[in-house]
């Protein structure tokens, strides 16, 4: 009896704190305001920029062998800012790689999200055995916290890795096998950008990232992690160690020394650009940027997975339409989307989409496009980690860089029509025409009965997409 009992009551407290957490979660990211505490760096774009030189990466591979050359190349610091790091193929060896560089004596400072770094990771004795290396620290970006459930909306979003103050990788891609390497059939299309410092200059844009990246470290919400060398994390650091030897005959160019210069393009300046980085509602002060730089300019391409504006976000978007020559949005189909939510949410959204003025090119590819990125008339560009949805713009961490370059502005610009040729071109009164590339692709019926349930489902959620 007193175990029914028990059983009862402890059901009750379940379903209490289930409501709690979901009317929570719910409206406090809705009617919280927004707050500044906890400051950015490069709300604005600065008029001075330092001797900088880039190089834009859009494969998985060579994103994955980049990564290991800056890290190679660190003597003194490393520093990875990561949403998401998985014990995989890739994740491996970064971790055998980042645990060698501890071991000669480079100072290691990694800060993953903290959902990631606990559903991720939490079993990971790879993981473990770099977190117990000397050398290494390693925080959780505002782990989930059961007595204010709403606090798990507000995530760190951000992407980078920085050897000493040198050369630093931003971009898009998370630290997993679905955007670095080759190791999965099934990947995303991404896209990061690589600074090199030729000369050293206050004005450098890693001096930014990496004042950005301290203001961070220091949070009070982060949660520092530190783990014993069990035997467990013993074997497995010894497994790193081989992984790292194998890595050195699979990629010969690890043995090379890089030749920065040769390997990037000078530009004529690169900016970084930010949200609020506290762990709650945020002004929009990237996406207030962003609008700022597009405003008056002739013609605009906007990349992004996804499309999930708020009221205030289309008004933006049909200003800054109604002054430009061509505004158009290269973003995934709903039969080629990975996002179920932010493909549920176009399908809702289309009509007011177009009514802003843009045309949308719907993509169909072999991958999912998880590629953000913004070009703007001949010579300015802005990559990173921002999507054009409201998380983005009110929720989470986001960080982004502006190229003042006319060559990358070339390359990305060739890289979006080649997709906008596999792509559906639909215009703002509606009418459609097909990409020369394009390829129609059905959608299972059980998926389109899916997406039909998701499209109710998520109206009065739709806030925290």
């Amino acid at each position: 009896m007193h175990r029914i009992r028990f059983g009862k009551l402890l059901g009750q407290i379940v379903i209490v704190y289930a409501l709690y957490a979901l009317i929570t979660c719910s409206l406090v990211p809705l009617f919280g305001g927004h707050d500044q505490e906890g400051g950015q760096i490069g709300g604005t774009v600065s008029a001075e920029s330092g001797m900088e030189q880039v190089v834009c990466i859009d494969d998985n591979t060579d994103a994955f062998v980049w990564r290991l050359r800056v890290i190679e190349s660190a003597q003194k610091e490393l520093i990875l800012t990561t949403f998401h790091f998985a014990d995989d193929n890739s994740g491996q060896s970064m971790m055998a790689a980042l645990k060698q560089a501890a071991n000669r004596g480079v100072h290691i400072r990694i800060l993953i999200d903290g959902i990631y770094g606990r559903s991720a990771l939490f079993r990971s004795a790879h993981f473990k055995a770099l977190v117990a290396s000397q050398n290494v620290e390693v925080k959780l970006y505002n782990p989930i916290n059961l007595l204010t459930p709403w606090t798990a909306n507000y995530r760190m979003h951000d992407k980078y890795l920085i050897a000493d103050e040198t050369a630093y990788i931003l971009g898009g891609r998370n630290t997993t096998d679905l955007f670095l390497g080759d190791y999965q059939d099934k990947q995303n299309t991404d896209r990061d950008i690589l600074v090199y410092a030729a000369a050293p200059d206050e004005n450098n844009s890693v001096h930014q990232v990496i004042e950005y990246f301290e203001q961070v470290w220091a949070l009070p919400c982060n949660q520092t992690l530190s783990y014993d060398a069990s035997t467990k994390v013993k074997t497995a650091a010894l497994e790193l160690e081989a992984r790292y030897a194998a890595l050195f005959e699979e990629y010969p160019i690890l043995l090379e020394t890089t030749d920065w210069l040769n390997e990037t393009i000078p530009v004529n300046g690169v900016y970084f650009l930010s949200n609020p980085i506290h762990a709650g509602n945020k002004t929009p002060t990237l996406w207030q940027s962003l609008c700022e730089i597009m405003r008056g300019r002739q013609e605009i391409i906007i990349q992004t997975p996804y499309i999930i504006c708020s009221n205030e976000m289309y008004d933006s978007l049909a200003q800054i339409s109604a002054e430009a020559t061509k505004i158009q949005i290269l973003t995934n189909a709903v039969e080629n989307g990975a996002n179920p939510w932010g493909c549920s949410d176009y399908l809702n959204q289309k009509k007011k989409i177009l009514a802003t003025g843009v045309e949308v090119f719907e993509y169909i590819g072999a991958h999912s496009l998880h590629t953000k990125a913004v070009v703007i008339d001949d010579s300015i560009s802005m990559i990173g980690s921002f999507n054009m949805d409201m998380r983005s713009t009110y929720l989470d961490t986001e960080t982004m860089l502006l190229i003042d370059s006319p060559q990358i502005n070339e390359s990305l610009r060739q890289c979006m029509q080649a997709q906008m040729e596999q792509s559906k071109h639909v215009m703002p009164d509606g009418s459609e025409t097909e990409g020369s590339n394009y390829t129609a692709r059905n959608v299972r019926i059980g998926k389109m009965l899916f997406y039909t349930l998701l499209r109710i489902l998520i109206i009065p959620f739709r806030h925290l997409l």
